[in-house]
């Protein structure tokens, strides 16, 4: 059965389910990061748990300009912005070099073989290494990516303890769509009294869909869209 997921609309929302991802439990700092970069970017669950190390951070250490990754399952190069997410980058590194750092050699002597996987599917499939310098890493085997199952169960613990519905792993990407396409979260804009931009070709755009109506779709929007267009259609105000 389908999951009815939804993008979070309200910063009323979001600060609850963040707020409870980060804090939850010793890896809620990596779900929360999950979830920040994967709607900072527009990314599928697919495309997250795949980013490495070096996919955001320099030699050096510090966060990179873009994330710039071709994505799995389209094989389409995106490139966006991290000035968002830089702060939570900065702290997560903290956590996350420490995490690293405190594994037994055992247990990062994966990283010495060269054991493959492969990831995406048709002529977008490639080979890659399992054991590598992931960016969100298995609380279990260090030197393996988290798996998308853990981040959905993470998503339905959230939605469970804070009320917020129709959370899933696509619910990061959803809301990062959801905000390019508003313009901001439904109860700022309402409060600051802004009309939503509705910019419908930038969200598609930062999807990577190929049409408007798929974006739509994707966004839980036609209907929306409809009743926009038939509010706004003079033609039916008809009077004798």
């Amino acid at each position: 059965m389908k999951q009815d997921v939804r993008p979070i609309k309200n910063l009323s929302e979001i600060k609850r389910v963040l707020k409870y991802l980060k804090n939850y439990n010793e890896f809620g700092i990596r779900n929360f990061m999950m979830f920040s970069i994967g709607m900072n970017c527009v990314l599928r669950i697919s495309d997250i748990v795949n980013l490495k190390y070096s996919d955001v951070y320099t030699n050096k250490g510090k966060v990179k300009k873009y994330l710039r990754i071709r994505e799995i399952k389209t094989g389409k190069i995106k490139e966006l912005l991290l000035i968002h997410a830089k702060n939570d980058l900065v702290e997560y590194k903290r956590w996350l070099d420490n995490f690293i750092n405190s594994q037994p050699d055992k247990y990062m002597a994966p990283l010495k073989n060269n054991e493959k996987m492969i990831v995406g599917t048709g002529k977008n499939a490639k080979e890659v290494n399992k054991n590598d310098y992931w960016l969100f890493p298995s609380s279990q085997h260090p030197t393996q990516h988290v798996s998308e199952k853990t981040f959905y169960k993470a998503m339905k613990q959230v939605s469970k303890a804070t009320g917020v519905e129709h959370l899933g792993t696509h619910t990061p990407r959803k809301t990062g769509a959801y905000l390019f396409y508003r313009g901001g979260f439904d109860d700022v804009l309402r409060d600051k009294d802004i009309h939503p931009s509705n910019d419908i070709a930038l969200a598609m755009k930062t999807l990577n869909h190929s049409s408007e109506g798929i974006t739509l779709n994707y966004l839980g929007l036609e209907q929306e869209s409809i009743n926009q267009r038939v509010a706004e259609n003079s033609a039916f105000n008809i009077n004798i």
